[in-house]
């Protein structure tokens, strides 16, 4: 008897995050978007052909398990640098400017060694219930491991200047899209400017058509679930950012302060 782990994304669900995101959900949405929610529908399908054939007090044959921005590992700061959450802070950091958005908008930031840890022990507990309980009580159990505990946009921010990290934010998003502009330029006709490459050029396409959307589902309910099963949410920090940012520094991503 094996069990089914499946782990994505899906990005917009709401804050109750029912097991089964209405196919409505899907409209205008990237094809990365609608490939996770694809896959959870056929693990779903196979779990309930294999309904038939368990055994009374077999575990539930599978998980969902649905991270959020998946960040540096909370002590080393261990990361893939090239993701986008990365990308922002150090496009920001260089530039020394940072978009107009939302400030109370959460931006998510889940540790890779919260995020890892509770997928594998949560997988391992589960294949020992007999009857699972949580937020979704049936046999598919399903985990929102986005960090409800993340920075709003603005403490974001604060916590980069208390790094040492000097960010403003313009009037308006034409006006820092204009900054941003005018430093790929001056890297590009100025060798020595390239030192360290702001990693949002390659992202420029993308922000010149809409301003980055930043969030969280931020539920209590999984929060709370997921406390009780060993895996408080973490919270991030200014501390965490510095060392999010010492890695960065390390990779040459950054120049040291």
């Amino acid at each position: 008897y094996q069990r089914r782990v499946h782990g994505g994304r899906l990005s917009f669900a709401d804050a109750e995050e029912p097991l089964r995101l209405p196919v409505e959900k899907l409209n205008g949405r990237q094809g990365y978007v609608q490939s996770k929610w694809v896959s959870e529908v056929l693990l779903e399908n196979a779990g309930r052909f294999m309904e038939g054939r368990r055994k009374a007090g077999d575990a539930p044959c599978f998980s969902v398990f649905r991270p959020g921005a998946v960040t540096g590992h909370s002590k080393t700061g261990a990361c893939n640098i090239g993701d986008t959450i990365n990308r922002c802070i150090i496009g920001f950091s260089l530039l020394k400017s940072a978009p107009p958005l939302p400030p109370a908008a959460q931006v998510d930031m889940s540790p890779v060694d919260w995020v890892a840890g509770s997928i594998a022990g949560l997988t391992l507990q589960n294949c020992g219930l007999e009857d699972y309980t949580g937020p979704h009580p049936r046999s598919c159990p399903v985990y929102t491991l986005d960090n409800g505990l993340s920075l709003t946009y603005d403490k974001l921010l604060d916590a980069l200047r208390a790094n040492s990290r000097p960010i403003a934010c313009p009037a308006t998003y034409d006006a820092w899209m204009a900054e941003l502009r005018a430093a790929l330029d001056h890297e590009a006709k100025d060798a020595g400017a390239g030192k360290h490459p702001n990693p949002l050029g390659d992202l420029l396409g993308a922000l010149a058509a809409n301003a980055p959307v930043f969030g969280s589902t931020a539920c209590k309910k999984h929060m709370e679930h997921l406390a009780q099963r060993g895996y408080p949410t973490p919270p991030v920090t200014a501390e965490l950012l510095g060392i999010y940012l010492r890695k960065f520094v390390q990779h040459g991503a950054l120049p040291s302060v």
